[in-house]
């Protein structure tokens, strides 16, 4: 609408016609995406509780690169570039959209991290690698990291760093959840030299009584 708005596109020329019937369809295509993954959301909650919910073995990268192709966009227009290093390209056993959902909460809060400090050239790192028979999944930040005296807290239910407006507290204590309680991993958090790095680990393949140390 504000294209048209603006002038952007002139209907009553062909050439801008087709111009407009590309650019409506890349549109069209990227709103159906997102309502599929707004629905496969929804779907994950309603069954976030049900003891009877399949894992999928899929490439570990994959919920990554689902995420950053909803948030990607968004996060960049922002002027905060996201760089990605994945040093495997293995399959393993998880729940792929509760990971998924974990990555994009992660990278949320480092993008509101960012507007509300006001940093300038702000950047996340995602990187995927495996060591000692983990697969380590860690996204890092330079916006200055959590003060010390709260990082502790915030995988407690109802922790927020937010005000009561924006925030509810119960993101990364879900996403602890879903890591640890769902997919027998570990979620930590802790502060780099300009930033905080959320480290996920996972196995290769898991059994409901085993837990990543």
């Amino acid at each position: 609408q504000s294209k048209l708005a603006i002038g952007k596109f002139d209907l009553s020329q062909e050439d801008s016609r087709k111009e407009f019937l590309v650019f409506l369809e890349k549109k069209h295509k990227a709103v159906n995406e997102y309502v599929q993954t707004l629905s496969d959301t929804i779907d994950d909650f309603r069954n976030f509780f049900k003891p009877d919910k399949q894992t999928e073995i899929v490439v570990i990268n994959e919920p990554i690169m689902k995420a950053l192709k909803i948030i990607q966009v968004s996060i960049e227009n922002k002027g905060i570039a996201i760089y990605t290093d994945f040093k495997v390209e293995d399959t393993i056993e998880m729940y792929k959209n509760e990971l998924m959902q974990v990555i994009l909460n992660i990278i949320k809060n480092a993008e509101d991290n960012f507007i509300e400090k006001n940093i300038q050239n702000g950047y996340i790192k995602i990187e995927t690698y495996l060591e000692d028979q983990q697969y380590h999944i860690k996204i890092t930040d330079n916006g200055g990291g959590i003060p010390s005296n709260i990082i502790d807290n915030i995988f407690d239910p109802y922790f927020s760093t937010k005000d009561e407006k924006n925030g509810t507290g119960l993101g990364l204590y879900m996403s602890k959840m879903m890591i640890e309680d769902h997919m027998n991993g570990a979620l930590n958090a802790y502060n780099t030299d300009d930033g905080v790095c959320f480290d996920i680990l996972l196995k290769k393949t898991f059994k409901k009584d085993e837990v990543v140390a």
